[in-house]
């Protein structure tokens, strides 16, 4: 007798250990809509117009792909520990970051960043800081809500290399982005325009696929890129020749030897008069008469 209720009080237990472990991630999943559907944010600003806004600490609605994070801090309590707090770094483009200054189109969201993955696009109810009311940049604001911006649409896609969320936001993201003018790679890199939005095409030569180091080691690693030329050429050498120009982006889904029009930002590092070998992609397109 002793023995059959030891046994259930150990079956007993394991029960309530594993549903413990889920129960808290459940519960927050349910927290996190209630406050979505309950929170009524005052417009929708994107992340630019947000860190530049004169905000009145009401809630603002926003959305960015998540390109940075900082974990919680989980130093032992007799400790005193200097540590940055949790927050996920979100941006209006999907390229890694050089720094760990914030750029104009990026703002931190403090929040535990265990719930978020990394390179994806999500929707966000924020409100600002009430430390940073009045000053000319917001650089962090308070986690109200969030969720998956789902972009994929019913219909059956056709067949493509490039994943159906993919594709949707970046044909968003080419019909709302304005360019200032097209110009071709060798006029892109002989102009050296100031910071902004401009068109350009060419094929990709060459491409450096993203970094896939395990957690736990540091590498050394070229961000991820392809590189586009005026010419179909197999390039030479690393170095850039004047009618090539490398774009900061994840290579995955897009066509090697294939022709694309592109829409590209100008770094703000190069707005100063700085050659300019490397520009972040914001959208790209195939030309409708590359066959």
């Amino acid at each position: 007798m002793t023995r059959t209720a030891s046994k259930l009080i150990t079956i007993f237990s394991v029960l309530c250990l594993t549903a413990s472990c889920g129960i808290p991630g459940l519960l927050e999943d349910r927290a996190n809509a209630d406050r979505w559907d309950k929170t009524t944010a005052k417009k929708f600003v994107n992340i630019s117009e947000l860190r530049t806004k004169k905000t009145d600490g009401m809630v603002y609605e926003t959305e960015g792909y998540v390109v940075d994070s900082s974990p919680q801090c989980n130093c032992p309590f007799w400790e005193p520990c200097k540590c940055d707090p949790a927050s996920i770094t979100i941006s209006e483009l999907n390229n890694p970051r050089k720094s760990r200054d914030l750029t104009e189109k990026e703002i931190r969201i403090a929040t535990n960043p265990e719930r978020f993955k990394q390179n994806q696009i999500y929707r966000f109810k924020v409100r600002v800081l009430d430390s940073d009311l009045g000053r000319d940049s917001i650089d962090s604001v308070d986690l109200i809500a969030y969720r998956f911006e789902e972009t994929e649409t019913k219909k059956t896609p056709e067949p493509t290399t490039t994943p159906p969320l993919v594709t949707e936001t970046n044909a968003s993201r080419w019909e709302k982005a304005t360019a200032k003018e097209f110009l071709t790679i060798s006029e892109l890199k002989k102009k050296n325009p100031r910071d902004g939005v401009y068109e350009t095409e060419g094929y990709i030569v060459d491409s450096v696929s993203k970094c896939n180091c395990p957690p736990d080691q540091k590498c050394k690693c070229d961000p991820a890129s392809i590189t586009i030329s005026e010419v179909f050429e197999i390039p030479k050498s690393r170095d850039l020749g004047e009618k090539e120009i490398r774009i900061l982006t994840d290579p995955k889904g897009l066509s090697g030897d294939q022709k694309y029009r592109f829409k590209i930002e100008i770094p703000e590092s190069c707005s100063d008069g700085e050659k300019i070998d490397e520009v972040f992609l914001v959208a790209y397109r195939a030309p409708k008469n590359s066959g």
